[in-house]
């Protein structure tokens, strides 16, 4: 019995879609990671479009469990978190040049 291999093509559309310029206005600093159940997060932006940015905190099971608008003076904001549970949570940072989520560890 003669069996016949399937080939496959790999095909690059678009090679420029990650490139590094495009990043440029998403560098912040969220801190300290993992967060000590009391404990305040920290953001630290670097060229904020219009100093105005929304953070929100979803929990694993994909619920919004805080969200903030703010307009950011000194490009730094801080967040109590001590009404969250310990555990795992994703933090959507939104500008109004792009969308960034990060994982979020609370022990």
């Amino acid at each position: 019995a003669n069996a016949e291999l399937g080939g496959f093509k790999i095909c690059a559309i678009n090679p420029e879609a990650l490139s590094t310029d495009e990043f440029k206005t998403n560098n912040f600093k969220m801190y300290p990671n993992p967060l000590m159940s009391a404990d305040i997060l920290n953001f630290k932006f670097d060229n904020l479009p219009d100093n105005s940015v929304t953070i929100d905190i979803i929990n694993i099971q994909g619920k919004l469990v805080m969200s903030k608008n703010e307009n950011l003076s000194n490009n730094k904001l801080s967040l109590n978190l001590n009404t969250l549970s310990k555990g795992l949570y994703f933090v959507k940072i939104s500008t109004t040049e792009s969308i960034i989520t990060k994982k979020l560890i609370i022990k």
